[in-house]
């Protein structure tokens, strides 16, 4: 089976959608029948690409400027740049995968939109999640790419449902995402049930994701402002992540005088971030929109307390972590936390069975499964 992949994000460009999408290739890879072939955006000059071996990438410039920002001129070069090429007589493939319905979605409206295709639903291509793509033309489009398409999925039952106040009749087939860390479980000579909190080191608080409006790092910075001093003066907080709120989240640390509490860390590789999660002892995603979080898998897969806005859908998933309204609700959360700290440890531990149940292997089956299934229906 022949698959061409959309797929307008892959590392360095973009984030969770991106990171999604390399991993799932990582794993295709290892499917000798499934042959794979990847459009994307060019990186910025200054950034390279590691890619698997095996897997065919076709990379076209769209005068892209930063990794984690997309402009609306970039958007459209890709779209056309891409639209061109479906005007070649390059050998046909038997399925299409758009990973991320916009931009390159649209191109299902047009020549390619004849062979069989499945559109995987991420997140900011989704009505309603992004304000910059939430009123009634994208509305429109996105209807018509997802009537267009054999098939549709989403990433957590919360976004299908978001999907659906746009297409109300539409059928989504939910795939979850996998983790991409999994260490190993420690005996329980090594974790002993927890009943202080380390005097050797602060009581670290993670945060990772892109510095957009959408992920409300600040709600996290005042929680820690509210916190009672005693507490307030032992956690610190550490932010991984470039984007261009980076600048205004610093102002709010400096007039909440927050310099000892928080630091920012920038851009870290993914190869260190394993890291940084075992370092922690809290995580908190503050996004007012989310699928499902690579990086709060990820965090609960190392056993970490996770904290987020924003139901999954998965009760599993929501059943064991903690979710929160606003800055003040987080503060009185993470103070219970931090007053009951074989509480903390026991809700990490949940977090790490449930987590340990999520693969990339598991996601990479399904899709080939239904990429399959696509194929011999149309």
């Amino acid at each position: 089976m022949k698959v061409l992949i959309l797929g307008y994000e892959l590392p360095p460009i973009g984030g969770g959608t991106g990171q999604a999408l390399l991993r799932l290739v990582e794993e295709w890879k290892r499917f000798p029948e499934t042959e794979i072939e990847v459009w994307t955006a060019r990186p910025p000059k200054g950034f390279s690409r590691d890619l698997p071996e095996g897997v065919i990438v076709r990379e076209f410039r769209c005068l892209k400027k930063r990794i984690h920002f997309w402009r609306g001129i970039e958007q459209f070069i890709l779209l056309w740049r891409c639209w061109r090429e479906t005007l070649g007589d390059s050998p046909p493939p038997d399925v299409v995968l758009v990973w991320g319905g916009w931009p390159l979605g649209l191109l299902l409206l047009g020549r390619i939109g004849r062979f069989p295709s499945v559109v995987a639903l991420r997140g900011s291509d989704v009505p309603g999640f992004n304000a910059r793509t939430s009123g009634g033309i994208w509305r429109m489009l996105a209807g018509k790419v997802w009537e267009r398409a054999s098939a549709v999925t989403a990433n957590s039952p919360a976004l299908a449902a978001l999907a659906m106040r746009t297409a109300p009749d539409l059928q989504i087939e939910i795939i979850p995402n996998g983790v991409n860390f999994h260490p190993p479980l420690p005996s329980e000579e090594e974790t002993p049930e927890r009943e202080n909190w380390p005097t050797d080191r602060p009581i670290r608080i993670l945060s990772v994701n892109r510095l957009i409006r959408r992920k409300r790092v600040e709600m996290l910075i005042q929680a820690v402002a509210q916190l009672p001093r005693e507490w307030r003066d032992r956690v610190e907080v550490r932010i991984i992540g470039e984007g261009p709120e980076e600048h205004r989240l610093r102002v709010a640390v400096r007039e909440l005088a927050l310099q000892n509490q928080v630091e920012f860390l920038g851009e870290v590789p993914s190869s260190e971030m394993s890291n940084h999660y075992q370092g922690s002892d809290f995580f908190v995603l503050a996004s007012s929109a989310e699928g499902l979080s690579n990086a709060l898998l990820e965090a609960m897969a190392f056993g970490l307390p996770c904290f987020h806005a924003t139901p999954t859908g998965f009760e599993e998933i929501d059943d064991v972590t903690v979710q929160f309204r606003s800055a003040q609700s987080l503060s009185k959360k993470l103070l219970h936390h931090l007053e009951h700290s074989r509480r903390a440890f026991l809700r990490g531990q949940a977090c790490r069975e449930v987590a340990q149940k999520q693969t990339w292997r598991r996601a990479a089956e399904r899709y080939d499964a239904l990429l399959r299934r696509t194929e011999e229906r149309c």
